[in-house]
């Protein structure tokens, strides 16, 4: 991806309509797109700002870090999914941390909604199903009608099957279950080897 052109710099507001700050924030990583007419010009990385996994000031240090990295002029219009985003005023919490962490100013546009929403929007459709299964997971389906549907996306204390976090859960419970039933013989070792030796290198 290109870094130049890449549009208005610090403090340039000339043609801050023409740009368009896209934010993924994911139970992992946060994901930041500066566009220019459509064309993204410019991309930025941080930690996790998903307010359901880190710390408010954690998620706003991640975001001014995103933010300072697009160089986007005051005014850009900012467009942010995130898991959490269940409610109006999830929304307007997570609009709220974005404008105080950048250099956009308060009177800048911040649209935010559930992360899923990004990934139809993204194949330019308008009804669909879409599915999640990162750190987190969750699916969420809109009809033609406009009627949506959500299943999951509770977080990692209530649900979140078959994400990354349940799956590396489930893998340890299996093995601490396998160590109190002596009885059962070689079954699962293979896996209780493999989740071994990755506890002890990241111990290590």
């Amino acid at each position: 991806m290109s870094a130049e052109p890449a549009g208005p710099g610090p403090g340039d507001s000339r043609s801050a309509g023409e740009f368009l700050v896209g934010l993924d924030i994911g139970g992992s990583h946060t994901r930041g797109i500066l566009f220019h007419g459509g064309t993204p010009v410019r991309e930025a990385r941080a930690g996790s700002a998903n307010v359901q996994n880190v710390p408010a000031e954690q998620a706003h240090a991640c975001l001014r870090s995103v933010l300072s990295q697009l160089h986007a002029a005051p005014g850009t219009p900012v467009v942010a999914g995130s898991g959490g985003v269940d409610t109006a005023h999830d929304a307007a919490r997570l609009a709220g941390l974005i404008r105080s962490a950048g250099c956009l100013g308060p009177s800048a546009s911040v649209t935010a909604v559930h992360d899923t929403r990004l990934i139809l929007a993204a194949g330019a459709h308008t009804s669909g199903i879409a599915l999640i299964a990162g750190t987190g997971s969750v699916a969420w389906g809109v009809d033609t009608s406009g009627r949506e549907v959500r299943a999951g996306g509770w977080g990692y204390l209530l649900g979140d099957e078959g994400s990354g976090y349940w799956i590396g859960r489930e893998a340890v419970r299996r093995v601490l279950r396998r160590s109190q039933q002596p009885a059962a013989g070689n079954a699962g070792e293979a896996l209780t080897r493999v989740v071994l030796d990755v506890l002890i290198g990241d111990v290590g």
